[in-house]
This record gives structure tokens, C-alpha cells and sequence, in this order.
């Protein structure tokens, strides 16, 4: 066993993956898991102990041949007997005995959401998820089935604007949210990252959770395929991430998927956590909110960077935009070619830093004002 030389062998390994050609996508798909399955044989089963890479092997051979029975029975029609054999396997590779699938997150986690609107100021409950009345809103999405609302999440407010496809910032409501209860995600995560994790823990550990991630590399990579046609009514690369969705909300024990965002370049981000989190209903009404949902997270009242000048016209000041003396970012981003900023002097640092004094608080609160001390200034704000 060679624990250097596997975390070598993880860092060829990446994703999202870009289609070329006209491949049709289940062949696509057979011959991007062909290729990881003989990378593992040949290249990074020799340092690993030969029974435990065998067991991998087997487990990774039984979900190349999953996921071409789950595609071709989709394109056939099948779906219900594609959502079964997905299920089935779902169930042996996702596991909380398996740590490198499944992630605890504590109370008081920090996300934000946006929503694009230019013509009104935006309430709480604008800036949660569809309303059960207006599920007829929900089209398909990577993580989205049409018509069935969930709460969409991210680390950040620029992950949230390049989801939007970079939209004018100045037309995008932000809201922070922290979760109320401890929440249980399965985890879609890049390898950089994944490497990362393991500083600090002993060899044992690592390998462990190196074991297991090599398992479950193959559902990461299939749930990572940039969409090709993206004005498509039906896009396959959405087959297996919603085939996913559906088995967290009918799965008790967990409650949503942390993945990394297939719009955002990671090579241009340093110390930047940049994930998305969906969370899909799991009490179904004929109106309102999910109370489960609503019971595991508050929010901020929604703002804007425009709002906030008109609340306080020396935020523009300052390059620190309200952080304390001393504090140092090593977060670092390029938005521009070769030019590369500290984050927290960016228009995204800039909206986090004023969302992080505000206070949380549920989605069925009315707003009323109070005054913001540090700033000498009325914000919108609520108050228990």
C-alpha cells in the first residue's frame, strides 16, 4: 500500500467532463466509466492491498454495468424499472457506513440563495423554495424533476452568480441561510478536494476513506457531465442526477446533495469553497412551504448591492467592506485573465460580509427595521 502514490492517482482524475462529437450518450457513458475502470486496474489498484482493490474492482464493475441497464431501460421508456435498478445500487454505494458518500453538516452551517428580479424588492418567502401552488414553475434541472420544488443552495454568492450565468449582480437578490438542525447530504466531490480533506489524518483513515471514495467516483463522475445541447426540452446528461434526487427525497435519513457546480472554473478559485446544495421537499401540500424544509432553515431578508448602497453610501469605502483590522483573505478568484483578487473585496465578499451581521430568522417572518450600529444606518431586519 502506497498512500502518496494513490493521492498521486486521484489527482488525474477530475470532473465536470465536456462531450465531444456526436457520441451517443449512452455509448458516452460506457466508454467515461470503461476508462476510469481501467485506470483503476491498471493504474491504482497496484497500491492497494489485493484484497481490498479486488473488492473495489467488483463494486466498480457492478455499477458500469448498472448504469448501461439503468440508461438503456430509460431511452426504452422504462422509467420506472430504470429508477429500481438505480435504487439498488444507490443503496450499497451510498451509506453513512460509508463516510466518503455521505456528509454531516452541524447547525448553523452558513449557504445563500439568489433570485434575478429588477422590478420589486424581494420578501423571505420570495427567496425560498417554489411554492407547492406554483410547482407548475419547476422545469427539469441537473438536480430538478419537473414540477417538484426543492430549495437550491450554494457555498457562495459568486457560486450562485455563475449559476445564474454571470446575470448583471446589480439585478440578483441575495439571502444567507443557516440551518437549524443537523443535516445529512450525500456528498459529490471533486478529488482536489477530496485530497484536501485528509490532511490531518492518520495513514489508516486515509486510506479508508480513499477505499471509499474510489467506489464512489463513478456516480460522482456520471453526475457531472456538462450538458451538451443546453436549449433541449430532454438533456440525458440529467438522467442520473434526478434518478439521485428522487431516491433523498424518499429516503428518510438523508436530506439533500452537496456537488460542485459544472459552470464554475475551478482553476480561477483558491481557498474558495464552491459547491451547491439541493434540498427537495419531503412533506407535499397543496399550498405553501415544505415544513420540513422550513423547520431546518432560516434566512436573511433578501438584498442587493444596489439596496445596500442606498442604505449606507460608505459601504463603497473601504477595501475591507466591514471586516475587522487585521483580517487577511487567502481566498482568490479571477474574474479577468492573469488579474487575480482577494475575495473579500469583490462585489460577491462584499454582499457575504453584509449578510453575515444580519440575523436569520424563518421564512414566515414579517420585516420590520432596526438600527445598524456599526454603520449608523436603518436596515431591514427582523427581530424575534
Amino acid at each position: 500500500m502506497n498512500i502518496n502514490r494513490l493521492k498521486y492517482q486521484l489527482e488525474s482524475l477530475d470532473f465536470p467532463v465536456q462531450q465531444e462529437g456526436e457520441k451517443y450518450f449512452p455509448s458516452f457513458v460506457d466508454s467515461l466509466l470503461e476508462e476510469y475502470y481501467n485506470q483503476y486496474v491498471n493504474d491504482i489498484s497496484p497500491s492497494i492491498d489485493a484484497d481490498i482493490a479486488e473488492r473495489i474492482r467488483i463494486k466498480i464493475e457492478r455499477f458500469r454495468s448498472s448504469i448501461s441497464e439503468i440508461l438503456k431501460l430509460y431511452y426504452s421508456g422504462n422509467i420506472l424499472e430504470a429508477t429500481q435498478e438505480f435504487n439498488q445500487y444507490i443503496q450499497e454505494a451510498v451509506s453513512k457506513k460509508i463516510p466518503s458518500s455521505i456528509q454531516s453538516i452541524p447547525c448553523k452551517n452558513i449557504f445563500y440563495r439568489a433570485r434575478i428580479c429588477d422590478y420589486k424588492q424581494l420578501a423571505r418567502e420570495d427567496n425560498f423554495h417554489v411554492k407547492f401552488e406554483n410547482r407548475h414553475f419547476v422545469s427539469t434541472n441537473r438536480y430538478s424533476v419537473p414540477g417538484f420544488p426543492a430549495l437550491y443552495l450554494a457555498d457562495s454568492a459568486y457560486v450562485c452568480w455563475e449559476e445564474f450565468d454571470r446575470s448583471d449582480i446589480k439585478k440578483m437578490w441575495f439571502s444567507k441561510y443557516e440551518n437549524i438542525q443537523e443535516l445529512n447530504v450525500i456528498k459529490i466531490e471533486r478529488p482536489k478536494d477530496f485530497i484536501k480533506s485528509l490532511n490531518g489524518l492518520n495513514e489508516t483513515d486515509q486510506l479508508d476513506l480513499i477505499n471509499n471514495y474510489l467506489v464512489i467516483y463513478p456516480l460522482a463522475l456520471i453526475c457531472s457531465i456538462k450538458v451538451k445541447n443546453r436549449n433541449a426540452n430532454f438533456k440525458s446528461e440529467y438522467i442520473v442526477p434526478q434518478l439521485l434526487l428522487q431516491y433523498v427525497a424518499n429516503n428518510s435519513d438523508v436530506h439533500g446533495i452537496k456537488f460542485p457546480s459544472t459552470k464554475v472554473d475551478y482553476s480561477k478559485i483558491s481557498n474558495l469553497s464552491a459547491y451547491n446544495y439541493v434540498f427537495p421537499v419531503k412533506n407535499i401540500k397543496e399550498a405553501g412551504f415544505c415544513s420540513s424544509l422550513t423547520d431546518a432553515f432560516y434566512l436573511t431578508e433578501p438584498t442587493n448591492l444596489d439596496v445596500e448602497e442606498l442604505i449606507d453610501v460608505s459601504r463603497n469605502t473601504g477595501a475591507k467592506h466591514g471586516y475587522p483590522v487585521g483580517y487577511e483573505d487567502s481566498r482568490g478568484i479571477r474574474l479577468v485573465n492573469d488579474v487575480r483578487s482577494v475575495y473579500s473585496v469583490t462585489a460577491f465578499g462584499k454582499i457575504e460580509s453584509i449578510l453575515k451581521k444580519r440575523l436569520c430568522e424563518s421564512v414566515y417572518c414579517v420585516p420590520s427595521l432596526y438600527f445598524d450600529a456599526e454603520s449608523s444606518s436603518f436596515s431591514p431586519e427582523i427581530y424575534k
